[in-house]
């Protein structure tokens, strides 16, 4: 029997601006910079936008100087353990109306989507990428 999709993988896809969104915090680590960078020339005009970002030393690309030269309200963490926390305190006073996008390792991706989803947001108020190697351990 053919596997077609593996179950405990994240659906990932391009990052967007919903225009819908009234607060839009973006979430980013490692070469996930790059897509928060795409995302953020994206945004329309006068956007409540907030980034935080955490630098990954294994991908080999660090994206918080051109995130900073992007954007003002940016904030760079050294650690995943770091932007998580903040990433916790941050949801714990988003309001109605907050989209929530995520670009990094499938990981940090999943880890962000738990946060998310104890701070009681839907599936259709936070968007995904994943951005890096596609490997995935295997035990």
């Amino acid at each position: 029997m053919s596997v077609t999709c593996v179950k405990s993988k994240q659906i990932s896809t391009t990052l967007k601006p919903d225009p819908n969104g009234l607060y839009h915090l973006l979430v980013g680590q490692g070469n996930g910079g790059k897509a928060l960078l795409r995302l953020l020339r994206e945004m329309p005009p006068g956007a409540e936008v907030h980034v935080l970002y955490a630098s990954e030393p294994f991908s080999g690309k660090d994206w918080g100087e051109q995130l900073r030269k992007s954007w003002s309200d940016l904030h760079i963490f050294p650690t995943q353990a770091e932007i998580v926390s903040k990433l916790h305190g941050t949801l714990s006073g988003c309001v109605t109306g907050t989209r929530l996008y995520i670009a990094g390792s499938e990981s940090f991706i999943g880890t962000a989507v738990q946060i998310a989803m104890k701070h009681h947001l839907n599936r259709d108020e936070l968007q995904c990428e994943h951005c890096g190697s596609a490997a995935r351990r295997v035990y």
